[in-house]
């Protein structure tokens, strides 16, 4: 069974929801390419939106990037 992030407010619901979907959407991709380079980025994608899926909207927009 997936996890699924809960908070307190609706937008971080949908926020986690969305991510789940697109987190969804690049593990099929991955699934359907035949490109091993394009099969590792859907892959990798898919682990990013997973973990944005827990993470709180506004801890996104004051992440430093890498």
């Amino acid at each position: 069974m997936r996890r699924c992030a809960v908070f307190g407010s609706d937008g971080s619901r949908k926020h986690a929801l969305e991510c789940l979907r697109l987190e969804a959407d690049c593990k099929q991709l991955a699934v359907e390419t035949a490109d091993p380079k394009l099969r590792s980025h859907f892959v990798r994608m898919a682990g990013m939106w997973s973990a944005l899926a827990d993470s709180e909207p506004s801890d996104i927009a004051t992440e430093k990037p890498n």
